[in-house]
């Protein structure tokens, strides 16, 4: 794709600085660029495809889980232009993944990727996202979930493309959560499920295994209670004999 910032005319681009190129692909181009006027860093992406409808839609959501539109551009050949707001301290969450992400967060994850998925499926009209890998979402320090690139994005009421890509999402992140959580990458792939269910199912994941670990330290405790006891007469009994 041709570089917008040399030698033009359309207003979008004079109002950012392109400060640098981050990604580029075959239908998009990122940049990192800084408002002139305010001085703060956005992302901007310059894409053939996706539909102005929902970016425009998402410009007026609060949901966290879902990337802050700043504003969107329709250029005369037909591209968009989005800005989206910027965190420096993000990586995908294929990045989390690879660098080994904790269980605990993991699943933390996958229910913030339920509640934004949930949110645009309970839409007046719903949105599919048709792009539920682990590259277009983005996680920052502290473990918030943003949906990123909305290009495949599209309104339509037929939500199980997301649920069949949430299911193979789990089965890509690595052999742990493939194995914990077959029956429902199962229930994913062929039952008619709606993300709903799957976040119930994570949540039931969730409690089992608390409950498996109050029990864990629960008989650890009555072990060392035990232990204790023994210690004790023990103890009692070689005082007696020295007595």
């Amino acid at each position: 794709m041709k570089d917008y910032f040399i030698n033009t005319n359309i207003d979008i681009f004079n109002k950012y600085e392109k400060i640098k190129e981050i990604e580029q692909s075959e239908n998009q181009i990122k940049y990192l660029v800084k408002d002139y006027e305010s001085s703060d860093l956005y992302k901007m992406t310059v894409m053939k495809t996706g539909d102005i409808r929902i970016y425009k839609k998402l410009i007026d959501t609060d949901n966290i889980n879902i990337i802050k539109i700043i504003s969107v551009t329709k250029l005369d050949e037909g591209e968009l232009v989005v800005i989206e707001e910027y965190n420096e301290n993000s990586i995908t969450l294929q990045e989390k993944i690879d660098n080994t992400i904790d269980e605990g967060d993991f699943e933390d994850a996958l229910l913030q990727i339920c509640d934004a998925l949930l949110y645009l499926h309970s839409l007046k009209k719903s949105i599919v996202y048709n792009l539920v890998t682990p590259d277009s979402i983005q996680i920052d320090k502290d473990n918030l979930i943003k949906l990123n690139d909305f290009s495949k994005a599209e309104y339509n009421n037929e939500i199980k493309n997301d649920v069949k890509m949430f299911g193979k999402l789990i089965q890509s992140s690595g052999k742990k959560f493939k194995n914990k959580y077959h029956n429902l990458i199962s229930k994913c792939e062929k039952e008619n499920i709606t993300i709903n269910d799957v976040r119930n199912n994570i949540h039931k994941a969730k409690r089992v295994m608390g409950i498996r670990f109050s029990i864990f330290i629960l008989i650890f405790i009555l072990l060392l209670i035990i232990a204790r006891i023994v210690w004790i007469i023990f103890i009692r009994g070689q005082l007696i004999n020295i007595i």
